[in-house]
């Protein structure tokens, strides 16, 4: 082969690579918006008032909590952040977020999912919301 036709040919390999590269940053980027799109719609787990216990509207095959699980399973080259909340009633358990974000976290590795690609976070009386744990991706 020439010289000629040997950079020509490297040409051509570089290009091809570059395309795919191109394709391959296209393809993540709906993955990553997919996934922010998907966490939107489940990313809120509900508790009984007052207590670590997950409430039934959260349970279930279609159930948030269930739907978290899938989610997290198709997407395991992530990590999630469970973020523990609670009501701010003063009546509450000062750890009650903590131990709501927990739960969560048990439940999901009683799934199969490993706990290393979970990390609690807690918002106290920071930012209370009624009754819930919130995912993120990561």
């Amino acid at each position: 082969m020439s010289e000629k036709e040997d950079c020509a040919k490297r040409d051509a390999t570089d290009q091809q690579h570059e395309k795919l590269k191109k394709e391959r940053d296209s393809l993540r980027v709906r993955y990553e918006d997919n996934l922010d799109k998907t966490l939107a719609n489940i990313n809120k787990i509900y508790f009984y008032k007052g207590t670590p216990e997950i409430h039934q509207y959260s349970l279930g095959e279609n159930g948030n909590l269930q739907r978290l699980m899938k989610l997290i399973s198709v997407y395991d080259d992530k990590e999630f952040i469970l973020v523990g909340h609670h009501s701010g009633s003063k009546l509450e358990s000062t750890n009650l977020d903590q131990l709501r974000a927990e739960k969560i976290r048990t439940e999901l590795i009683n799934a199969g999912i490993s706990g290393n690609r979970l990390e609690i976070q807690t918002k106290g009386n920071s930012a209370p919301l009624e009754n819930n744990v919130i995912v993120t991706g990561k």
